[in-house]
């Protein structure tokens, strides 16, 4: 009996050991701003300010704003995700500084990727260094004005299957999932040669992977979890950021479609043929002699690129869209406002929707960034400090390693940058007030060197959109939707708790002419 309690006694003592231990270790880090004495939001053992969150019972917007408010008077505060320290910065100079004018200091996301067990992260938005300036330089070509304008053909047949789709449907719709298949058909098109028919397809495998992929899981933040402990852990626990299934689908699909063209002698003006005439350009060495250390472009480092160029084509873009309309629909004197415009610039250009006329929309850009102020899909951004950094006219130095956190959705509903954030006011960007916003208060898709790539496409697929189906719908609140929108718990991005459900009426043939 007695060595059995002694058993007993040493497990106990073992469990115990263990357990304080592992609150040491998670606790350990907790003084970092204190000791450079930079105010703080208390943390959680292990769990630092994300408590909330990991357990979703409060979305990553509203916990970001609650520390943003906690300390107004400061241009950047500490807080802890988990056990890492991070510096939230508040003072839309300093961001500035951060994200374009002081860029070589923060030069990469922070974003750490181990090839050998996330086959899809070498990618532009994880990549760092050379490396990222590399592909960035590279996959830049893919968006240049000559580019662009050769879409509109394609971006015009899909607001068209858009359009047709809208006319079959109820009047009252989720027109979040809509969006979401537009957007994946508009992708297919322009940047694969693919018709994917996700909006005709209820079993797309396209749209199914979309949805895989931003569906909250426990294994992304186990991931996470395990990378506070030690990088490599993840591997070693199989923690894959996407399941198996995403991988071998988008790593099949780039190889199928290299092998299809080069068997078939198929050249498209398209992303994936970017991706292999920059193969080729490898292959027969037209980039030796550059010092700069270059990616490799492998069929997993292409495929890499075309998934996130799928993911980012998207998912941000059809959430804006959605959005968009749903202010519309809050507010029909400015829905009528855009819907005159377009009738406008489509009279203006002889009834033909091309590169010319959506640049002919002014009131739709206001509207368009209005939305974005208001409903920033990417929430924050992340920056890792890449060489020690002295915050100008202040005492605090930021040590190489740091990571740096830009409150983008609560810059942007910050009343004293935008009064009365709540309200819906596409003014805000008119002509005569857009040059009076402050810079680093308004980054929907970043800002600097690493500003979204895509930006002038994702504008251009939206005007096509609203171009083809505002003159022919009205937009109204469904009684199925809540506004003001309560935000998903448990989402990485900016989305609705339970979709955006709108009534969609055909509007009279007779007040569609006038």
């Amino acid at each position: 009996m007695a060595l059995f309690d002694l058993g007993v006694i040493n497990i106990l003592t073992t469990i115990l050991v263990a357990i304080l231990s592992l609150y040491y270790f998670s606790v350990k880090t907790y003084n970092h701003w204190k000791i450079l004495g930079v105010k703080y939001a208390k943390p959680v053992p292990f769990f630092g300010n994300t408590f909330l969150t990991t357990f979703r019972k409060k979305s990553p917007p509203v916990n970001q704003q609650e520390l943003y408010n906690m300390f107004p008077d400061e241009k950047y505060v500490g807080m802890f995700m988990f056990r890492t320290p991070f510096l939230v910065v508040r003072d839309p100079q300093l961001v500035h500084c951060i994200l374009s004018k002081d860029f070589v200091h923060f030069y990469d996301r922070g974003i750490t990727i181990d090839e050998r067990l996330d086959l899809l992260s070498s990618h532009l938005v994880n990549l760092r260094g050379q490396q990222w300036k590399s592909i960035r330089s590279k996959l830049t070509p893919a968006f240049s004005s000559g580019k662009l304008k050769s879409m509109c053909s394609q971006l015009d047949g899909c607001a068209t299957v858009l359009s047709d789709y809208l006319e079959m449907k109820e009047e009252s719709q989720d027109i979040r999932e809509i969006m979401a298949k537009f957007a994946t058909d508009v992708i297919g098109s322009c940047a694969f040669g693919l018709q994917f028919n996700s909006l005709r397809d209820p079993d797309s495998q396209f749209r199914k992977m979309g949805r895989e992929v931003f569906k909250p899981t426990f294994r992304f933040l186990f991931k996470f979890i395990a990378r506070t402990f030690h990088p490599s852990l993840p591997y070693y626990l199989n923690l894959k950021a996407f399941s198996q299934d995403v991988e071998n689908f988008f790593l099949n699909f780039v190889r199928d479609a290299m092998h299809q063209r080069k068997e078939n002698n198929i050249e498209r003006k398209d992303f994936i043929q970017l991706l292999i005439e920059l193969r080729k350009e490898e292959s027969t060495g037209s980039n030796q002699g550059t010092k700069e250390k270059s990616v490799v472009l492998t069929e997993q480092v292409m495929a890499s690129n075309a998934f996130v160029f799928f993911l980012a084509g998207f998912e941000t873009t059809s959430s804006t869209m959605s959005f968009f309309l749903l202010e519309m629909a809050v507010n029909p004197s400015i829905q009528e406002a855009v819907r005159n415009e377009i009738s406008k610039a489509l009279e203006k250009h002889n009834g033909n929707l091309n590169y010319e006329t959506i640049k002919d929309l002014p009131y739709m850009d206001m509207v368009i960034s209005e939305t974005m102020r208001k409903y920033p899909i990417a929430t924050a951004l992340l920056r890792e400090c890449t060489q020690t950094y002295q915050v100008p006219q202040n005492s605090l130095v930021i040590e190489k390693g740091t990571k740096v956190l830009i409150p983008v959705f609560s810059l942007h509903r910050d009343p004293l940058y935008f009064p009365d954030p709540d309200q819906f006011d596409p003014e805000r960007f008119s002509p005569e007030n857009k040059s009076k916003i402050v810079q680093g208060t308004y980054l929907p898709f970043g800002d600097g060197p690493r500003i979204c790539i895509g930006l002038r496409f994702a504008m251009m697929e939206m005007k096509f959109a609203f171009c083809k189906i505002m003159p022919k719908f009205e937009f109204t609140l469904s009684d199925r939707m809540v506004f003001p929108v309560e935000f998903k718990k448990g989402s990485p991005l900016l989305a609705p708790e339970d979709g955006i459900w709108l009534n969609v009426r055909r509007r009279d043939v007779e007040t569609t002419k006038q």
